[in-house]
């Protein structure tokens, strides 16, 4: 049997390099979460820019997916430690200091880049916030694990309740049970660990590593340089800006409710004016606003253009439209190779993609229904025929003044919405539900990534976020027709005025649409 002398000296040199060891990993896995946070906060930093110092700003579809992806990195590094963090408890009963403490040091790393995470998206504005606290279906992003970190960062400022007063009520009447130690607190805060500094000084006594308690100490400290800035922030930034509770149950039964109600009365716009008018003048692509009166909802609208629209056509006028552009074929006809699909162009791309609202669409058209417009309405994005859609008081047609090829790549995206819900909320940050005018907004934005040029809308600040209605639509318009500096990115199609009976009566020859006359620009913007 070895001496105690001679265990002394194994165990030593045992100890010492298991020391090293922790050291190295616990070092490791701090220069792994800089690398993540300087990455995140680096790659995201132009994108931050503009959401700060431009409080209308929208995010556009790619710059969510890149806040969204370089999160998932950065929460894939903060995570990767919980399993021994989750052990402290268990470590100290067992008397594995060492391990205990690498536990400690771990949480403490690990929540110093998460309140330093939130503290840099709340800078942001509600944008980031929006993006990281909504699902976003199209790339699978589940939003609970995000809002689990921000609740877990609030909690590491608090004490463990139960035991911390217990303390401070009697120091010495508990058993070991229920004393205020690391041993009996099952998930410890970081105010815990400040708490408890001289317990976690004792558990470096039993191991050779002189620093870790210093390392521990310094992390609690820089902790708590940051709550004060964390506070401040959250109480400037709009948490539910993504989230979907109870209330937006409330208000979308509000809301839909209200929509429902309608004074029963005839409207100035014909359908047949509109058959004709449309096949005549309107394309694939173009963006329709309408004024509808007497309905309840309109309340909650500003302005008096309360609906947006997308037209598209029946099926047969919209295949022409892009079978004959080269430029949009010879690009679908790449995608379809790059997405391995059965496919040679636009029209076949959208069948491979969308075989069931295409089939739907074809067949609409056959059977003497033909679909001519995706809206967002109380459905959801839908399809609509062309009178229920547009044969109400007043309309404006806009045309986007992009290629053909642009017009096919926004069109992809509306007919990739359909079926998503209505946005009750009026997110403008949101890809999971769309009002009208966000289906447009989101459609006819640009996209650097795919080569995709859009258009720039003028859009509204509604309780502190940024928000699109028809009137923006419009509005957009107008300015940059006022404005000799901005791009002219809209042309006006039609402005159909609908007219009352005294305005009839009065004209000295006959409405061109019967009940209805086409408005010039100026009286187009009259009705902002």
């Amino acid at each position: 049997m070895k001496s105690s002398k001679q265990n002394r000296y194994i165990v030593g040199p045992i100890l010492l390099i298991l020391v090293n060891t922790f050291t190295l990993a616990s070092d490791t896995y701090k220069n792994m979460l800089e690398s993540e946070l300087k990455s995140f906060t680096t790659d995201t930093e132009e994108i931050s820019y503009r959401t700060t110092f431009t409080p209308r700003y929208v995010l556009k579809y790619h710059e969510r997916v890149k806040i969204v992806e370089e999160y998932r990195e950065l929460e894939r590094t903060l995570t990767s430690r919980d399993h021994e963090i989750e052990q402290i408890r268990k470590y100290v009963k067992k008397k594995n200091y060492l391990k205990a403490l690498k536990a400690i040091d771990y949480k403490i790393q690990k929540y110093n880049t998460a309140i330093n995470l939130m503290n840099y998206l709340m800078m942001s504005g509600d944008n980031f916030i929006a993006a990281l606290s909504d699902d976003f279906e199209d790339i699978n992003y589940d939003s609970k694990a995000f809002e689990k970190l921000f609740k877990s960062v609030k909690k590491q400022m608090q004490y463990n309740s139960r035991y911390y007063k217990q303390r401070r009520n009697d120091r010495h009447s508990h058993t070991g049970f229920d004393k205020y130690e690391l041993r009996n607190l099952r998930n410890p805060t970081i105010f815990d660990f400040n708490e408890l500094k001289d317990e976690i000084s004792s558990l470096a006594k039993n191991t050779k590593d002189k620093e870790i308690v210093e390392k521990i100490f310094d992390g609690i400290e820089e902790f708590q340089g940051e709550i004060k800035a964390f506070k401040t922030l959250k109480k400037e930034t709009e948490w539910n800006a993504g989230r979907y509770t109870i209330f937006y149950g409330i208000k979308e039964f509000i809301l839909k409710s209200l929509s429902y109600v309608a004074l029963p009365m005839k409207h100035a716009i014909k359908e047949e004016e509109l058959q004709k008018v449309s096949e005549r003048e309107f394309q694939p692509g173009d963006i329709g606003a309408i004024q509808r009166y007497g309905k309840l909802s309109n309340l909650v609208f500003k302005g008096n253009w309360t609906h947006g629209l997308i037209y598209i056509g029946e099926y047969s006028k919209f295949s022409n439209y892009f079978n004959a552009d080269e430029e949009t074929n010879e690009l679908y006809a790449q995608k379809c190779i790059d997405q391995g699909l059965n496919c040679k162009n636009y029209l076949s791309y959208l069948h491979a993609k969308f075989p069931d609202s295409m089939k739907e669409y074809k067949k609409s058209e056959e059977d003497g229904n033909p679909y001519v417009t995706l809206e967002g309405l109380k459905p959801g994005v839908v399809f609509m025929e062309l009178g229920p859609s547009m044969a109400w008081d007043n309309l404006v047609i806009l045309r986007p003044n992009l290629k053909k090829k642009d017009k096919a790549l926004a069109l992809e995206r509306t007919f990739s919405s359909i079926g998503k819900k209505y946005d009750y909320s009026f997110n403008g940050n949101s890809y999971s539900r769309f009002v009208c005018t966000e289906l447009i907004q989101y459609s006819y934005e640009s996209n650097p990534h795919e080569d995709k040029e859009g258009i720039d809308w003028d859009v509204n600040i509604v309780m502190g976020r940024p928000a699109m209605y028809g009137f923006d639509l419009v509005q957009t318009f107008i300015n940059q027709e006022e404005d000799k500096n901005r791009p002219k990115q809209l042309s006006l199609v039609l402005f159909m005025k609908g007219l009352k009976k005294k305005e009839i009566k009065r004209s000295l020859k006959e409405p061109e649409f019967g009940t209805a006359k086409r408005g010039t620009i100026k009286e187009l913007k009259d009705t902002l």
